[in-house]
């Protein structure tokens, strides 16, 4: 094949794939974000802004108060300067928008934690309010609170000297550690101490993870501490292997998508093959497709189409050959009929002159039939060149010969060359070669000239003559069968096959034939350029 259909579609196939991939996922993401914003906003618009009121009412050394009453530690007080905004984020917060930021994502237990803020500006100020709807803290304690409020009631009902025993009872109970501190112990880590004092919960993560594996809760007892806790080894690399799994299944379609399409293609190769030879006169070539394939359908009408077209063009070369042998048959009895005239009245002048007139009408048919014949084979694709290395100067003075008795005067020409060797099909291209002439000597008024010269590697023949020329319109159509050259001076002459058998063998020898007004005798020139080493033959 000229061009690979396989790796086109397989191409195809990637990318709507990848397409459609990036554009699932992208959607996803959105969707998610659309979520918590949607959330966002309905948990924290109508709390900030009523809280923005209430706090432009009041002092600003009262504003901690108000905040810490009103929303029981959920929305904290921030500098503007501290907060870490885009341009676009810092404009739409002064002109009083809420701003919604996505912070760091946790893993605590089966849960993935995403911490988000709302941002209020309160007023003129250069303040704002802070609101961590869905802050990691909250959340923990919104699924432990249950376990926590029954370990730390079940404490409070016993001597405090019993309580390292039943923290023991309770590991069992729950499933994971638990730790008891003193209040203000000095083997609480400083930064939860620290925490502990302004929060009721704090937790740590997993060294170079965002794994939560211990959470310190603080009651009237003491501080008590859930962990480490366990996770498996692959959950702490959760987003990796959500990575990896996205990998997987791209790859895993990939490879359906290759194999469903090599099926497909696999087939559509074969249909191209028969189809390409067929176009070549080739209708016996076949290639075997599975019923069950898609292209099962086309395939039996391209065969049925093929088996249907070998018939038609058989049927026309039969019917070519018994033209042609019908015509010459009765031909050659009037040739044979005038050559015994013509010796039998030798004396009588006016008689052999009308034979003769008859025995050049009988060369112009017989030439009409040999010019329908190749033309017949060359449509059928059974013209086959059978090339030769060739002396085309040589060639040419030999075929300019049969024309020495002609009215016309032909002149040969060649430009600074003595040979000219080229891979030539003598038999074929003769017939454009004296196609050119004959039409030349249907418009000439008395001279034809032939010229040939190499130019690049290519050879040059130029067929001119002094006629009227070219016609003005209908240049382009000049090689098209039964072609009629209209003009003043032409009148209305008929081409026939000619010209559209020339160009059909100098296709054969890869090369092409122009028409254009002839600069030396004023006439028309018709110029054929072909390789002069060609061996390759190219179907037109």
């Amino acid at each position: 094949m000229k061009f690979n259909v396989y790796f086109k579609i397989l191409t195809a196939f990637f990318v709507i794939f990848l397409i459609f991939v990036l554009a699932f996922f992208k959607y996803l993401n959105s969707v998610e974000t659309e979520i918590v914003i949607n959330a966002g906003k309905t948990m924290s618009q109508g709390l900030l802004i009523s809280l923005e009121n209430e706090l432009i009412k009041n002092p600003k050394s009262n504003w901690d108060d108000i905040i810490k009453k009103k929303t029981d530690n959920l929305v904290h007080l921030r500098a503007i300067d501290s907060l870490k905004l885009t341009s676009t984020q810092n404009n739409e917060l002064n002109n009083g928008e809420i701003i919604f930021l996505s912070g760091t994502t946790y893993q605590f237990l089966n849960l993935v934690i995403v911490q988000h803020t709302a941002y209020k500006k309160i007023g003129n100020t250069s303040y704002a309010l802070a609101y961590y709807f869905s802050d990691p803290d909250q959340v923990i304690f919104y699924y432990m609170n249950p376990a926590l409020k029954q370990i730390v009631e079940h404490l409070l009902l016993r001597p405090k000297n019993t309580w390292n025993k039943e923290i023991l009872k309770l590991e069992k109970i729950y499933g994971f550690p638990l730790h008891l501190y003193k209040t203000k112990s000095k083997d609480l880590p400083r930064n939860i101490a620290n925490s502990l004092s302004t929060k009721r919960l704090v937790f740590e993560t997993n060294k170079n993870s965002s794994q939560i594996s211990i959470v310190y809760y603080s009651f009237s007892g003491g501080i008590l501490k859930i962990g480490p806790l366990s996770y498996l080894p692959i959950t702490a690399r959760i987003s990796d292997v959500m990575n990896y799994f996205i990998i997987a299944f791209f790859f895993l379609s990939l490879c359906l998508i290759t194999f469903f399409s090599l099926l497909f293609v696999r087939n559509m190769k074969k249909v191209y093959q028969i189809t390409k030879n067929f176009s070549q006169g080739n209708f016996d070539f076949h290639r075997k497709i599975g019923t069950t394939s898609v292209l099962y359908g086309l395939y039996i009408n391209i065969i049925h189409m093929g088996k249907r077209l070998k018939e038609l063009i058989e049927s026309h070369k039969q019917m070519c050959r018994f033209v042609a042998h019908e015509i010459r048959t009765p031909l050659s009895t009037i040739q044979m009929a005038t050559d015994s005239i013509k010796r039998k009245n030798a004396a009588d002048a006016l008689l052999n002159k009308q034979v003769s007139s008859i025995q050049e009408d009988i060369a112009d048919i017989n030439r009409i039939v040999s010019t329908f014949l190749i033309y017949s084979k060359m449509h059928s694709s059974e013209l086959k060149l059978k090339k030769s290395e060739t002396d085309i100067i040589v060639w040419l003075r030999k075929l300019l010969e049969s024309y020495s008795s002609s009215i016309f005067e032909i002149t040969f020409h060649v430009k600074e060359l003595n040979s000219l060797k080229a891979y030539i099909d003598e038999n074929i291209l003769k017939h454009a070669v004296t196609n050119l002439i004959t039409n030349a000597m249907k418009f000439a008024v008395c001279h034809i000239a032939l010229t040939i010269f190499l130019d690049d590697s290519h050879i040059v023949i130029h067929v001119d003559d002094d006629g009227p020329g070219l016609p003005n319109d209908g240049v382009d159509d000049i090689f098209s069968e039964y072609t009629i050259a209209e003009g003043a001076e032409i009148g209305d002459k008929h081409i026939g096959l000619g010209l559209a058998i020339v160009k059909k063998v100098v296709n054969l020898h890869g090369g092409k034939v122009i028409a254009t007004q002839s600069p030396t005798l004023k006439g028309a020139r018709f110029t054929m350029v072909f390789p002069q080493y060609s061996y390759e033959c190219q179907q037109p």
